[in-house]
């Protein structure tokens, strides 16, 4: 299922997803007007992507594109059933299926919409979640996103932003290279290896210059907690390139048509309880790729 068959106007075996989206917006208005309440749509959340990583006809931007036009769609779609002009705000996860590959382009879609649009905020990768052999995530898994999207949603109807580990900036000085989120959640970073977050090559992390792939020595966290400190085997020659959860499959993970993930993560204590066992809900550092500064 690609994102196109669920804008407005696309079609899919089941009918036109967005008329079910437009009945559920039109009937839940009706319902709260009949019962003397005021209807509001705060957030909706997207989770769509895996068919799209590997589509060519996605690369570009496109996706994104698709994305931004959906995001106006729900805001014109409330305005026009409710009478008021707001935007609900949209969460977004990133895709784990198709990941590893050069450039899997809904998953990096997806974080750059959350990054960079005003009303949107990232829920969370799911490379540590729990997945079936299908691909789609276990009853667990689903319950255990729905609490990322809670959690969420909890600070959003609170007043803030919802906070991630954001995408920020990397480094390079000889043989170290330097990456520092713009936002920890809860600080200080961790590279983490428990029975969800499996080990994963070089924690995920590859960097790449002119000749290729970099060997990489050691990988700590930096002594304020805030950094990741990569150390090269050798110095790298031309451009360098620091790629994050999209070379390496999590150890016994489940490998859905090339999948990967990594081991970085913040130190949020917060769990839920799913069957009488005890989940985490640390801030994994999302999917990326970014240029590196010699500095």
């Amino acid at each position: 299922l690609s994102i196109t068959n669920l804008l407005p106007g696309g079609s899919t075996a089941m009918g036109e997803w967005w008329q079910v989206f437009v009945d559920g917006v039109t009937q839940g208005h009706a319902l709260s007007i009949a019962a003397g309440k005021t209807y509001g749509l705060p957030v909706w959340v997207y989770m769509q992507g895996e068919r799209d990583n590997p589509d060519s006809a996605m690369s570009g931007g496109v996706w994104k594109a698709h994305m931004s036009a959906m995001h106006d769609a729900v805001a014109s779609l409330y305005a026009s059933v409710t009478g008021r002009d707001y935007t609900p705000w949209l969460g977004i996860y990133q895709t784990y299926g198709y990941t590893r590959r050069e450039r899997p382009h809904a998953t990096i879609d997806q974080i750059e919409v959350a990054e960079e649009m005003n009303s949107a905020f990232h829920l969370t990768a799911l490379y540590h979640l729990d997945i079936a052999s299908d691909g789609h995530l276990t009853a667990l898994g689903s319950y255990w996103a729905g609490e990322y999207m809670a959690k969420k949603t909890r600070q959003l109807l609170s007043g803030y932003r919802p906070q991630w580990m954001r995408i920020g900036g990397a480094t390079i000085t000889g043989r170290i290279v330097r990456y520092r989120p713009r936002e920890i959640p809860v600080a200080p970073l961790r590279l983490r290896i428990d029975e969800h977050l499996r080990e994963t090559t070089d924690y995920g992390f590859l960097v790449r210059d002119d000749a290729g792939t970099c060997t990489i020595s050691d990988i700590a966290i930096g002594s304020r907690g805030d950094e990741v400190v990569i150390t090269l085997e050798s110095e790298p020659a031309g451009d360098v390139i620091l790629r994050y959860g999209l070379d390496y499959l999590p150890a016994g993970q489940i490998d859905y048509h090339d999948s990967a993930g990594g081991n970085l993560v913040d130190s949020d204590p917060e769990t839920f309880f799913y069957d009488n066992a005890e989940y985490p809900l640390y801030n994994v550092c999302p999917h990326f790729q970014i240029n590196v500064i010699p500095v």
